[in-house]
């Protein structure tokens, strides 16, 4: 995907085969505004009056028009935090950057996890705990569990992660040697014997071959 700026706003552009015309749509506005052409100039002409058309439109409504973003942002955080990110990354093995970038990315797909009074969604045990995960309340080298979720893609991440960090990932959905031990029982594939007798005679017909 290609873009084109004009007055502040971005548009995106694409070529539709099927119609033999360059299309685009404004991006970053809440209005699906859209524009198209035959040919590189036509679809520049046309963009720049859409986006006019648009600032004429929320002049008449009296609203505030909401431009496109550039892509690059520039934020204020304490040096603790800082310092946290880096570290962070650096046990990833990834850039500060690519770490920001992903942890921006997850908190757009779930804004609940930061909207909601501080309610995060991932975790199934109280925010007073949660957030010991971040900003340990408890001396180092206390034990405590929590329980999130991880998107599939992201598993052999959080596991490299977690390994450099000292932490014991354990996946919910793979089933533990006790649960394996009660499913075997309940299957027929475990037989309980009360002495040896009993099993060996299980083993044959006749006890005397043993």
């Amino acid at each position: 995907m290609k873009t084109i700026k004009y007055k502040g706003f971005i548009g995106s552009t694409s070529f539709d085969d099927k119609r033999n015309r360059f299309t685009g749509r404004i991006l970053g506005i809440d209005s699906p505004v859209h524009f198209e052409g035959e040919s590189v100039k036509q679809l520049t002409e046309s963009f720049q009056k859409a986006v006019d058309d648009y600032l004429s439109f929320c002049e008449k409504e009296g609203i505030g028009p909401r431009k496109s973003y550039s892509g690059t942002l520039n934020i204020r955080i304490s040096p603790g935090t800082h310092n946290s990110i880096a570290d962070y990354a650096n046990a990833a093995g990834i850039t500060i950057n690519a770490f920001i970038k992903r942890a921006l990315e997850k908190a757009v797909e779930n804004p609940a996890a930061i909207m909601n009074n501080g309610i995060n969604p991932y975790y199934s045990i109280p925010q007073k705990e949660s957030s010991a995960l971040c900003e340990p309340s408890i001396p180092y080298g206390t034990s405590i569990a929590a329980e999130f979720l991880i998107p599939p893609g992201e598993w052999g991440f959080a596991k490299s992660l977690g390994k450099k960090l000292g932490w014991e990932l354990i996946d919910a959905q793979e089933k533990t040697k006790l649960e394996i031990a009660l499913e075997d029982v309940q299957k027929g594939r475990v037989s309980k014997h009360d002495n040896l007798d009993s099993f060996f005679n299980s083993l044959t017909d006749d006890p005397d071959e043993i």
